[in-house]
């Protein structure tokens, strides 16, 4: 394959690609086939606000290549230009081995940097097809991982609660009825937090609707740091909260939630500095299959659970009495 139809395949394999790390498998592929001579790695900024980028790749043999470095030390992206490194390198992240070169070519995609392709020679300069080559791969690289973050941001917008950042309704009925169906399959337990705020319009009343606010973002940042790999943490509405935990038996769910309503007690919220006062949370707690054998009917379960857990004084977990109906 000629190398113009080579860059061109390359082209059309980043267009396919549906996320980032899929991306840089195809960049760092077709250089190594574009550029077998050379050595190299891809550094990205994980955010678009970071002032470090990171390795996510790497092809060939490169001398001691830096595995994530401050933006300012790379003198290409300081410039937002290719900067050719021989013998006396320009970039305080390079170290050369003797004899070779490397060159240093921004990612951009509207005057904006996403990242850096580092290309290494161990003998002699690159040539400058072989830059331009870099050059080019590079633009349509930037490209493809700029549309890529834009669905990722459009998708998250879709399914995230703008105000606490957690997951919304819609995405919370869509993940619970995938949870309860791959249970169903493994024969496994889906366990169900539903929580609420104690005397929510106690804190709307005294601090405005604002402070109220305030105090759902904060107990949205605190559910997202308990959740662990698999977990959905959602809204569910007003200031109501939805926890699906796929695999947790009735007692691994019981006592989440038992750790959830003492720990709630250390959030320190204040609008305009003042302190919003003590938070405590009424939870439920409910497991598919023992307590609904379809995902409406355990989510009747929890809803009952934490309505009881209401009407028996707060700051409680009250567990699911029995199978709900379908």
């Amino acid at each position: 394959m000629k190398r113009s139809e080579r860059q061109l395949d390359i082209v059309a394999q980043l267009q396919a690609c549906l996320t980032a790390e899929d991306a840089y498998k195809v960049i760092a592929q077709g250089l190594q086939q574009l550029l077998p001579t050379t050595s190299g790695k891809l550094y990205v900024r994980k955010e678009p606000g970071d002032f470090r980028v990171e390795a996510v790749e790497s092809w060939g043999q490169c001398a001691q290549a830096e595995p994530a470095f401050q933006l300012h030390q790379c003198h290409a992206l300081r410039l937002m230009k290719v900067v050719e490194n021989a013998q006396t390198p320009v970039c305080q992240h390079v170290v050369l081995p003797r004899g070779g070169s490397s060159v240093c070519v921004p990612l951009m995609a509207d005057s904006q940097a996403s990242g850096l392709l580092y290309l290494e020679s161990a003998a002699g300069t690159l040539t400058s097809r072989q830059r331009q080559l870099a050059r080019n791969i590079a633009r349509q690289s930037a490209l493809a991982l700029r549309n890529l973050q834009e669905r990722k941001e459009l998708k998250e917008r879709a399914t995230r609660d703008k105000l606490t950042g957690l997951y919304n309704r819609a995405f919370m009925d869509d993940s619970l009825e995938r949870e309860v169906a791959r249970a169903h399959r493994e024969k496994s337990p889906v366990g169900l937090i539903m929580l609420d705020i104690d005397y929510f319009k106690r804190y709307n009343t005294d601090f405005t609707w604002v402070g109220g606010d305030a105090l759902l973002r904060a107990l949205g940042e605190f559910l997202a740091k308990q959740v662990r790999g698999g977990d959905v943490a959602c809204r569910y509405g007003g200031e109501e909260f939805l926890l699906i935990l796929p695999g947790a038996s009735l007692k691994a769910t019981r006592q989440r939630a038992q750790k959830l309503r003492k720990e709630v007690k250390e959030l320190q919220v204040s609008y305009e500095n003042k302190p919003l006062g003590a938070v405590s949370l009424s939870l439920g707690v409910a497991v598919f299959p023992k307590h609904g054998t379809n995902p409406k009917s355990v989510l009747h379960a929890v809803n009952a659970a934490l309505s009881r857990a209401k009407a028996e004084g707060r700051d409680r977990v009250i567990v699911a009495s029995s199978l709900q109906p379908a």
